[in-house]
């Protein structure tokens, strides 16, 4: 865990980090991946222009899970509704 935040405070400092999906449910499994999206605070329509390089490093890390990362302005609002009912705040 220090690892991605560390990595999300150098790659997205100004952006809110939710945590969501299967990770935070009782349905998960050993080989799950963590779902994080990334939303700015104020103008959450705000596109994340870093996606490619975060999801390199975080390729690059050494954090034992797969870590499947997308920008909350990309997804339809009806995920993004599905997000807003179950997440968590990295």
């Amino acid at each position: 865990k220090t690892e991605l935040l560390a990595i999300l405070r150098r790659l997205a400092p100004q952006w809110d980090a939710l945590a969501y999906g299967s990770r935070l449910t009782a349905d998960h499994h050993e080989g799950s991946d963590l779902d994080i999206v990334l939303r700015h605070p104020s103008e959450p329509s705000a596109r994340f222009p870093a996606i490619g390089p975060l999801r390199e490093a975080l390729g690059e890390s050494n954090i034992p899970i797969l870590i499947d990362v997308h920008d909350w302005a990309s997804l339809p609002a009806a995920f993004q509704a599905e997000i807003e009912k179950r997440h968590v705040k990295l």
